[in-house]
């Protein structure tokens, strides 16, 4: 069977200062889609020349672990869940390649664009934030139960990062999906993540998904993981990924 990495072998390596300088995309538009593996393969070969794959100490697979963050009342999670217009999502992330971690900020501007904040941050902190880090995150959102943030979902997964030559797009594929709540409860995702990040309405790749009659789907880490383990969560805007593609 192939792998994530048979479908990156092909491809044009760029590193990580290229990359973000190339497509930081810090405010951006998203679209999601899960996949098979072959159909990462066939991205690849179509736009074999126009994209450079993410390489870090000759890999192109990357492994991600993501600490999320929220109140005991869900309220992260909830924001999500009904849609409102300025919701956010507290996390850190580890890459474990090489052990380093990020505080991140992902929240939603009052277009619908997604914009991301993130600083240095401690691995071995990464379950916990400091009350710098929550003074930072109060800054950013002004959120005024920061103090209560706690941990409540774990996220690991395998994944590639691709970038345009001539646009300003970004292609993240995800893979091995798992999720994890404090009491040790997991459920997975069977399938590639595939995320087209872009400034623009559309991206090149979502165009060529598009065309073979793939349609994004809805889906958040954090938010369908969550209610992939705790059925008492409201989850109708993520019943059809639930069903179709996760396992406890």
């Amino acid at each position: 069977m192939m792998s994530l990495a048979d479908a990156m072998a092909g491809a044009e390596p760029i590193d990580l200062d290229r990359l973000n300088e190339q497509a930081e995309l810090q405010t951006r538009s998203t679209r999601k889609y899960i996949v098979d593996v072959d159909v990462v393969a066939a991205i690849m070969r179509s736009f074999a020349g126009d994209v450079a794959v993410l390489e870090i100490g000759q890999e192109r697979v990357i492994d991600y672990e993501t600490v999320y963050f929220d109140t005991p009342d869900h309220t992260l999670y909830l924001d999500t869940a009904h849609r409102r217009p300025r919701r956010f999502k507290v996390r850190t992330r580890r890459y474990q390649r090489d052990e380093t971690a990020m505080l991140e900020i992902k929240a939603k501007n009052g277009r619908g664009a997604t914009v991301k904040h993130r600083r240095e941050y401690l691995a071995s902190r990464r379950y916990e934030l400091s009350d710098e880090a929550r003074r930072w995150i109060d800054e950013i959102v002004d959120f005024s139960s920061t103090t209560t943030l706690a941990p409540t979902l774990v996220t690991r997964f395998a994944r590639s990062t691709v970038v345009g030559h001539r646009d300003d797009e970004r292609f993240t594929f995800d893979t091995d999906l798992v999720c994890t709540s404090p009491d040790g409860a997991a459920s997975s995702l069977d399938g590639v993540i595939v995320e087209c990040k872009s400034t623009g309405e559309s991206s090149s790749v979502d165009r060529w998904l598009w065309r073979q009659g793939i349609r994004p789907v809805t889906i958040s880490k954090y938010c369908t993981g969550r209610a992939a383990i705790d059925p008492e969560l409201p989850a109708n805007h993520w019943h059809r990924t639930l069903r179709t593609y996760f396992a406890a």
